[in-house]
């Protein structure tokens, strides 16, 4: 639940890796990409203010869209084929090595169709996972495929293994087929990263970098030893022209790819709206890959960040971190816990809503309305501990309110009824709220719910209590519960959003039972 500051960059700046602006491109597939080996003078024609491009053929944009619809993403573009083939031949692999331990007549306790299906499984599976971590997008480093397929092979043989528990063979299949993966997967890619090194046919991709400044130059260091080879033919700078490697200024972009044999255009450093338009043009004619440096505006981009809402992409610059897995044990304690309780102290529960009838007139439970997680509301339980016109009478006992804030709280409080005053001193009249925590309203642990008057009076600040679910119980609660100051009350529900743990909730139950037990409530 904390909100780790955002990362400043110094010494150890790193580049991210560069979101691809075009999702698809009207000239795939149709024409032969190679360039002209020859010098080519500019062409104003290029170089128009009409903000539009021409329009894609309605058989192309058909077929780029069902492409898209079937295959499984990242495949934009030219990756299609690459991510394809790539994931085909590791799904081959893994499903051929884990048919050659099915070959071990030891071993073979499966029925045909058991390890037809268990090969396709696992076979899957891997790439599956492999693919959720990027390997096939081609620009990780060898040695972090090593540890991609490593995870990949491991979780495919824990999945595929689970279904098996009762078959002792089949397990041992398992077990031995992970090893015998993870080292043919590994030698392919060994195989692949020769041919690439070898073979004439795959030359390495010739990159123009927009931008001769320090993200420039380091993006030029990143893509040496990264996959697909990428060879850096220089620079177009506006500003920079007394380097040998800038080759001109932005305007002499179509001059500069065709002489150079340009592949690629990686865009760095902040360039106006128009300049960026007209680069893209300006590639998009040429045919050119357009690449955009994602720390462009101060911030690195995490991996996979760009995302479609429609047709419109959305680069993620920073995203909070959730506990997930904390939140859902989190979830899992309060129903398990909650339900428990409400079993087995039902009869106590039936005794004490039988003597609040007795004491006094009016209904055992009392329901309010309370504000919940992002300012939802909701009906809180409780016993009912003061007589039934208490609200009635809140305003005109405002006045003599003894707690600064929004807070109301006053002793010898005249609404109390006689037995209240014992279930308050126990915290007897907060048990109802089990309800809420199993109903998902509320949680064990966490901020108090206030009443709607309390929270009209909050200031903008306070209103962060309401980022999480409100609590049975809370750190204010067993820390300062006399101590009449707001402040204190928000500086210390505020402490416990930021330092969140399950532990930190372990204790604050421990502690309030130590609490309740003293009859401390007021």
């Amino acid at each position: 639940m904390s909100s780790p500051a955002v990362q400043e960059y110094g010494s150890g700046y790193r580049v991210s890796p560069a979101s691809r602006l075009i999702p698809g491109s009207p000239f795939n597939g149709a024409v032969p990409v190679r360039k002209k080996p020859q010098s080519v003078p500019r062409d104003d024609r290029y170089w128009t203010d009409d903000s539009t491009t021409a329009p894609e053929a309605d058989s192309t944009q058909s077929l780029s869209e069902m492409r898209l619809a079937i295959l499984p993403a990242p495949a934009h573009g030219g990756e299609t084929w690459r991510v394809g083939l790539r994931a085909g031949a590791d799904f081959l692999l893994a499903s051929v090595s884990l048919a050659a331990i099915f070959c071990v007549p030891i071993l073979s306790a499966l029925a045909l169709q058991q390890r037809i299906g268990l090969m396709l499984t696992f076979g899957a599976l891997l790439t599956l996972i492999a693919h959720s971590e990027g390997l096939y997008r081609g620009n990780l480093s060898f040695e972090r495929e090593r540890i991609v397929l490593g995870k990949a092979v491991a979780w495919a043989t824990l999945i595929a293994a689970a279904p098996l528990l009762r078959s002792p063979g089949s397990l041992k299949m398992i077990a031995l087929n992970a090893p015998l993966s993870y080292f043919a997967l590994m030698a392919l890619r060994a195989w692949q990263c020769a041919q690439e090194q070898d073979s004439s046919h795959s030359a390495a991709r010739r990159v123009l970098i927009v931008g001769a400044g320090i993200a420039g130059r380091r993006l030029a260091a990143q893509l040496e030893g990264n996959r697909p080879r990428r060879e850096v033919c220089g620079f177009l700078d506006n500003e920079v022209r007394q380097e040998a490697d800038v080759l001109g200024g932005i305007a002499e972009l179509a001059q500069v790819a065709r002489a150079q044999f340009v592949d690629e255009v990686i865009v760095t450093d902040r360039h106006p709206r128009e300049m960026l338009q007209r680069i893209l043009r300006e590639a998009r004619k040429n045919r050119l890959d357009v690449k955009l440096v994602a720390d462009n505006y101060g911030v690195a981009a995490r991996p996979l960040a760009l995302e479609h809402f429609g047709e419109m992409p959305v680069l993620t610059l920073h995203e909070e971190p959730i506990p997930m897995f904390g939140l859902v044990v989190k979830r899992s304690l309060d129903i398990v816990f909650s339900a428990v309780a409400l079993l087995t102290l039902a009869p106590a529960l039936a005794l004490i809503a039988a003597a609040i009838k007795l004491d006094s007139p009016g209904p055992a439970i009392y329901r309010a309305t309370r504000v919940g997680k992002k300012g939802g509301h909701f009906r809180c339980y409780k016993f009912r501990s003061m007589d039934c016109d208490a609200e009635k009478m809140k305003e005109q006992l405002r006045a003599r309110n003894e707690r600064s804030g929004p807070f109301f709280k006053i002793a010898d409080d005249p609404r109390i009824t006689r037995l209240g005053r014992f279930l308050r001193r126990y915290s007897l009249d907060e048990l109802p709220q089990l309800l809420n925590v199993l109903k998902g309203e509320m949680s064990l642990v966490g901020p108090r719910p206030h009443p709607l008057d309390d929270c009209s009076r909050y200031r903008l600040e306070d209103l962060r209590r309401l980022d999480v679910v409100p609590g049975l119980t809370g750190l204010w609660q067993v820390s300062a519960r006399k101590d009449p100051s707001f402040e204190s009350s928000m500086a210390l529900d505020l402490e416990y959003i930021e330092r969140w743990t399950l532990g930190l909730d372990l204790r604050i139950l421990l502690r309030t039972a130590a609490v309740v037990l003293q009859g401390s409530g007021v």
